[in-house]
C-alpha cells in the first residue's frame, strides 16, 4: 500500500518541483487511447482532486487548498473532447449517490468501462461547513478529539456501505477483464498511523469485499490494487475551528511525490501502455 522504504525510493525527488507533470504520460495515455475509468468513493475523500489531477495539465500544488467543496453531479475528464479515454467520477454523497450513480452502474454491468479506482481515506473525509458544530455528528459540549473520532468512526464505516454498493456491479460487468484499485488517499493525514491503515484495508471488512469480488468473477477477470497517495498536502480543518487532524510530523513532498509516481506507473500498466 505505501513505499516501505521510503527515503531511498525516493532519492530522484529531491527537487520541490518533481511532483509537477507526474501524470503527463498517463494524461496522454488516457487521451490517445480507449480507457474509460469511474472514480466511486464517499464525499470528502478527494475524488474530484484525483479526477482533475488525471485531467489537467495544472501541477498538484495549484490544486491544493484548505477550503472542501461537494461535488453536485458527475465530474467528467472527456481529454479535449474525443468519445474515448473518459474518467467519470461520481459524487459521494449519500443523497446523491442515489440519483447519480445508478447511471454509472449501468456503464459498468453493460462492460463499457475498463477499470474502476475506489478512493477511501481512513475516514478522515473533508466536509463543507465553517464549524463542527453544524454537523450532523456533532452533540452538545463535544469537544474537538470527541467529534473527530465520532466523524471517523462514521466516514469508515460509510466508505465500507459505498463500496457494498459497489461490488455487485462489479461482479455483474460484462467485461471479460476488469481491473480496479483501492486509492487510500489523504497519506499525509495518516502517515504516522500507516500500519493500523494497512491493516484497516488488507486484513478488514474492507477487504472482504473485495475478496467477494475476486471470487465472484476469478482472478482472470478482476485485478486489484491497493495503493495511497497524498493528492495535496493539507490539514483537515474547518474555518472556524482550525485544524482537526494536522499533517504529519516528517512527511514531505518526497514521500508524496515518490507515492504519486507510483500510482501513476501502476495506472499506466492497467491502462495499458
Amino acid at each position: 500500500m505505501y513505499l516501505e522504504i521510503a527515503q531511498s525510493a525516493l532519492e530522484v525527488y529531491k527537487e520541490r518541483k518533481a511532483i509537477e507533470g507526474i501524470f503527463s504520460s498517463l494524461r496522454f495515455v488516457l487521451k490517445n487511447g480507449r480507457v474509460r475509468v469511474l472514480v466511486f468513493g464517499p464525499g470528502g475523500t478527494g475524488k474530484s482532486t484525483l479526477g482533475a489531477t488525471l485531467g489537467s495539465d495544472d501541477n498538484l500544488e495549484s490544486r491544493q487548498t484548505h477550503e472542501y467543496r461537494e461535488s453536485s453531479n458527475v465530474d467528467e475528464e472527456q481529454f479535449e473532447d474525443v468519445p474515448f479515454g473518459i474518467v467519470k467520477v461520481a459524487p459521494g454523497q449519500g443523497r446523491r449517490r442515489d440519483l447519480y450513480w445508478p447511471a454509472l452502474f449501468r456503464e459498468l454491468a453493460a462492460g463499457r468501462v475498463h477499470g474502476v479506482i475506489y478512493v477511501g481515506c481512513w475516514g478522515l473525509h473533508s466536509f463543507e461547513l465553517s464549524t463542527i458544530r453544524e454537523h450532523k455528528l456533532y452533540e452538545d459540549g463535544m469537544t474537538k478529539d470527541k467529534f473527530l473520532a465520532a466523524h471517523v468512526a462514521a466516514a469508515q464505516q460509510e466508505e465500507l456501505e459505498a463500496m457494498r454498493e459497489l461490488a455487485p456491479h462489479i461482479i455483474a460487468s460484462k467485461r471479460r477483464s476488469l481491473w480496479m484499485i483501492s486509492l487510500i488517499s489523504k497519506q499525509d493525514l495518516w502517515w504516522d498511523s500507516r500500519d493500523q491503515v494497512k491493516l484497516h484495508y488488507e486484513r478488514g471488512a474492507y477487504n472482504e469485499i473485495v475478496a467477494s469480488i475476486l471470487q465472484k468473477r476469478g482472478s482472470q477477470g478482476f485485478q486489484h490494487e491497493y495503493l495511497s497517495a497524498s493528492l495535496g498536502i493539507v490539514n483537515l480543518a474547518t474555518p472556524n475551528d482550525g485544524v482537526l487532524v494536522p499533517t504529519a510530523s516528517g512527511y514531505d513532498q518526497r514521500l508524496q511525490a515518490g507515492h504519486l509516481n507510483l500510482l501513476h506507473n501502476r495506472l499506466l500498466g492497467l491502462c495499458g501502455a
